[in-house]
């Protein structure tokens, strides 16, 4: 999740900016807000929401959520205080209880690589959805190269994403 619904911009956590001062909210009332935004999130009705996002985005719909978290604890729905829930988690980067709540940050496996242009791909299990049998990248490549009547000299794209 690399969303900023997700307490993240790309790989950097969003931070709380120290020109707003001192972090306005306890340990207590994060655990509380967070908790409810899990609940929120996990919701039939924003399933449902979240299933059919053609007039919204995904974004939309956990962003809708978050401002009804925020408005259910007190505060306001604006962005100074959408960015005060969405820093929790770099406030609290060493609450490992804090860091356990949101379910878009128990299962983020998302990390910086250490890959630059140029560099060797590394040789990837991959995984056939159709009938899964595995085989690496560089299997792959060779199968398709001999499927195009190629040696393995083309160049090769990588687009990565999820399925679920």
């Amino acid at each position: 999740m690399l969303f900023p619904t997700s307490g993240r911009f790309g790989f950097n956590r969003i931070e709380w900016p120290a020109s707003e001062g001192p972090y306005p909210l306890s340990r207590e009332v994060v655990i509380l807000m967070l908790k409810r935004e899990s609940e929120l999130r996990l919701s039939p009705e924003a399933q449902v929401r979240y299933d059919d996002v053609v007039d919204e985005t995904f974004e939309d719909v956990a962003e809708e959520v978050q401002r009804m978290v925020l408005a259910e604890a007190g505060f306001d729905r604006s962005p100074r205080s959408l960015l005060m829930l969405r820093s929790a988690l770099s406030v609290f980067k060493n609450d490992d209880e804090i860091q356990g709540i949101p379910f878009y940050n128990r299962f983020n496996r998302s990390k910086v690589g250490d890959l630059d242009i140029g560099s060797d791909v590394p040789d990837a299990s991959l995984v056939s959805l159709d009938d899964g049998k595995s085989l690496t990248l560089s299997q792959y490549y060779e199968q398709r190269c001999a499927e195009l009547g190629s040696a393995p000299v083309l160049p090769m794209v990588i687009v990565g994403g999820s399925f679920s």
